[in-house]
């Protein structure tokens, strides 16, 4: 979540500020590049161009997810916040919601062909994380996720990991990093920057070993 405040939000002062958010919306301040540009959402979809089954980890409002299923995806939208699951069902009548936490995913192993981290990394603790995710995807599934950089202004709870970082722990959890990129955004249009502190956003896609 990028921000320009110092503000803190940790444990439940963060949930409460998730559920200040599905009420009254971002502002100014406080927002997801993927909530606010539809540019970045068109891209992330174009990132998975067939039909699959998938999981999104940190789902918010669900701006990203009604354009997954509007590309013919299968789509189970997950997040912590009941307030942002409510809103995303009112907003935008998302097919499959779950209320869950990421480090303890409800679902059977080998249940997914995606699961993507939608600038949701920061807020878990990524070994879990990618292990859970491993657990649920399918033999060589897609891990997808964008993240922030180390040098972008964020709110002190969420953890930013470089690339080399990010790539150590995909590793330990069962994954072959498969392409990256350090995404600049704006509202017309994605870029890509050639190292990451010119970057606005890490994007890696990662695949499990079979």
């Amino acid at each position: 979540m990028a921000t320009r405040t110092t503000r803190k939000f940790r444990g439940r002062p963060a949930l409460a500020f998730f559920a200040r958010v599905a009420r009254q919306g971002w502002d100014a301040d406080h927002f997801t590049f993927t909530c606010r540009y539809a540019a970045l959402r068109k891209w992330l979809a174009l990132q998975v161009p067939l039909p699959k089954t998938m999981l999104t980890i940190g789902c918010g409002t669900g701006e990203l997810e009604k354009i997954l299923e509007r590309q013919g995806h299968t789509v189970v939208s997950l997040d912590l916040s009941l307030p942002m699951i409510r809103a995303a069902k009112e907003r935008y009548q998302l097919g499959a919601l779950v209320q869950a936490d990421a480090h303890v995913l409800p679902f059977a192993s080998a249940s997914f062909d995606v699961v993507l981290l939608p600038e949701s990394l920061g807020y878990l603790e990524a070994e879990v994380a990618f292990g859970e995710a491993a657990r649920v995807l399918k033999q060589r599934g897609r891990l997808l996720m964008t993240t922030y950089p180390p040098h972008l202004p964020a709110h002190s709870v969420y953890k930013k990991r470089s690339l080399p970082e990010v790539a150590t722990v995909l590793r330990q959890t069962g994954f072959t990093l498969a392409q990256h990129s350090f995404l600049t955004v704006t509202r017309n249009a994605i870029g890509e920057a050639q190292i990451e502190e010119e970057g606005d956003l890490l994007y890696v896609a990662a695949r499990k070993v079979p």
